[in-house]
């Protein structure tokens, strides 16, 4: 009995062809990333704005602290948006690292209130999607119930009719 080994070429082919899908994807997945953090940056800028607005407001109404308060946070916002759009998935990924390594308490953190927020979020959608699916079946059977409660009643009319 001859062991059989598969050829060469067909297995540098598949490797050859797994790595092009590989970098493929990974190039699509930093495309992505990097057009959806240059989004979110113009709208976390446009949020900064809204709040440096509102604390000039809040300074014309003679509420000082209240403004300062609206403008820092309104700085600190823009400047997250600015960091946000001129990042690209390379530096955001690194930053991230560097992060998670210096604030290794603070990272486990956020990470727990991200599952705690996306199983809040799966749930309540999973219960939205029953209830819908629940009142889509009791619908469509509605018309077999009722001719179900019919042909009941007509038995049982003519059960003590016979008697």
């Amino acid at each position: 009995m001859a062991s059989q080994q598969p050829d060469q070429g067909v297995t540098a082919q598949v490797h050859q062809t797994t790595e092009e899908l590989k970098d493929k994807a990974t190039d699509r997945m930093r495309g992505t990333v990097d057009a959806q953090s240059t989004s979110l940056g113009r709208q976390v800028g446009g949020i900064g704005e809204a709040l440096r607005k509102a604390g000039d407001h809040l300074d014309s109404a003679g509420n000082g602290q209240g403004a300062k308060v609206a403008r820092q946070a309104g700085e600190q916002a823009r400047r997250f948006g600015r960091y946000l759009e001129s990042s690209n998935s390379d530096r955001l990924l690194a930053d991230a690292e560097r992060f998670a390594r210096t604030q290794p308490w603070a990272s486990a953190g956020i990470g727990l209130i991200a599952g705690f927020v996306s199983a809040r979020f799966l749930k309540a959608s999973s219960e939205g999607r029953y209830q819908s699916s629940r009142d889509s079946r009791v619908a469509a059977d509605a018309p077999l119930r009722r001719e179900q409660h019919e042909t009941a009643a007509l038995s049982a009319g003519s059960a003590s009719g016979a008697r």
